[in-house]
């Protein structure tokens, strides 16, 4: 075996030298003249290690090189597994799976988290290409990889032409641009200071009680929480919402059964979202800083032609640059809620009040159908005794509905 078969890294070369003169191992070619316990023959491995590792890092440099000008055609690139959602030669799709992915899109919007999409499509005894269970972060994964709207990937990220756009692959799309892009903001993690608990995504926490993201103590306006407790007539448990205790930073004062509070605010989104949906939905108006973003993008790349030219001193460019990278970003996030608000007012469910019932709808989609129309519910008090009155709930309706 030759040396360079063993490495071609001169730094482990160095270090196998070391070990032959520090503990006398005998090291030596079984072809070729290479022998380590000699002069001759350690000059002779540093030349074939060198040569070979200028070899290897042009072999590697042609074949990164050969991956962009493919990546910027269009082609197709890399894994022994196909795609799910296309055929083996990855330009045609498949149409069963395909229809899987894009039957998914309204209820993704309508609130269905990853990991329950992953439980429903493992019931319906939908496959991977592997033919393994679906995961969680397999299904988030699957749809926030550009390539499902044709975009092309490099390095994770969807590859863009010298002006900018997305490049786009010589396979057949499965998403919309616009689908792709909602979904990715419905499944994104909520902004740092954005309100997560009571939006269509992100509540903070899951839970098995309708109304536990939304519903606050009438007395301390503190987060009330689902409970259980005991009913002293029937003697079975019962769901309750609760404030919490006044270490937990609540009042400790009020506690009621939660099963006709539930179906009271379920009969008032229902009949919210039914008049909504008997006019139409107005769309929001254009985003009104689309002007401002796009002019900051301008500046920055003028600015970074004339740094290139000479004309600015890094003195002044990059503390410049650094500032208009700054309000490009928080633009961005701005656009971003923005753009999930708009989404949030085109995804109303159809029928709520039959869907309502389908064993399908999760919690989730409950809880988002929920936050389109109110953004909480505080319970006020009531003697001891008194059943339950519409006049002791306060819904808290959202504005922009």
């Amino acid at each position: 075996m030759d040396i360079d078969r063993a490495t071609r890294d001169p730094r482990i070369l160095e270090d196998l030298i070391d070990v032959v003169e520090l503990y006398g191992v005998y090291v030596v070619s079984m072809t070729g003249n290479i022998d380590l316990s000699s002069d001759a023959g350690i000059d002779s491995a540093r030349s074939l290690v060198n040569q070979r590792n200028s070899e290897s890092r042009n072999t590697s440099r042609r074949v990164v090189d050969g991956k962009r000008r493919a990546a910027y055609a269009g082609k197709n690139h890399g894994g022994r597994l196909r795609p799910f959602g296309w055929r083996k030669d990855r330009i045609t799709l498949n149409k069963r799976e395909s229809a899987h992915i894009v039957e998914a899109v309204p209820r993704i919007l309508a609130g269905v988290s990853p990991l329950n999409l992953a439980k429903q499509w493992n019931k319906r005894g939908i496959k991977t290409v592997t033919g393994v269970p679906w995961l969680a972060g397999t299904i988030r994964g699957m749809f926030f990889r550009p390539r499902i709207c044709g975009f092309v990937t490099h390095h994770g990220e969807a590859l863009r032409d010298e002006n900018g756009q997305p490049v786009r692959g010589q396979w057949e799309p499965i998403l919309t641009e616009e689908q792709y892009e909602a979904v990715k903001r419905a499944w994104s993690p909520a902004a740092r200071g954005e309100q997560s608990r009571l939006g269509a995504k992100g509540r903070g926490y899951r839970t098995i009680y309708l109304l536990s993201p939304f519903v606050r103590c009438g007395k301390c306006n503190a987060r009330m929480i689902g409970a259980t407790r005991r009913d002293p007539r029937t003697k079975k448990l019962v769901a309750v919402y609760r404030c919490q205790a006044k270490g937990a930073g609540g009042c400790g004062g009020i506690a009621r059964v939660a099963e006709p509070i539930d179906e009271y605010i379920k009969a008032l989104v229902i009949a919210d979202q039914q008049r909504i949906e008997s006019r139409k939905v107005e769309e929001l108006p254009p985003w009104p800083k689309e002007k401002e973003l796009a002019g900051y993008i301008a500046r920055i790349e003028e600015s970074i032609r004339k740094y290139e030219a000479g004309e600015y001193s890094a003195e002044l460019h990059f503390p410049s640059l650094a500032r208009m990278e700054a309000k490009v970003a928080e633009l961005r996030r701005e656009q971003h809620r923005y753009n999930a608000r708009q989404d949030a007012r085109r995804s109303f469910v159809a029928d709520l009040a039959k869907e309502w019932e389908n064993p399908e709808f999760t919690m989730e989609q409950k809880q988002a159908a929920i936050a389109k129309s109110l953004t909480a519910v505080v319970i006020q008090s009531a003697g001891k005794g008194v059943r339950f009155h519409p006049d002791q709930l306060t819904p808290v309706f959202r504005q922009d509905t």
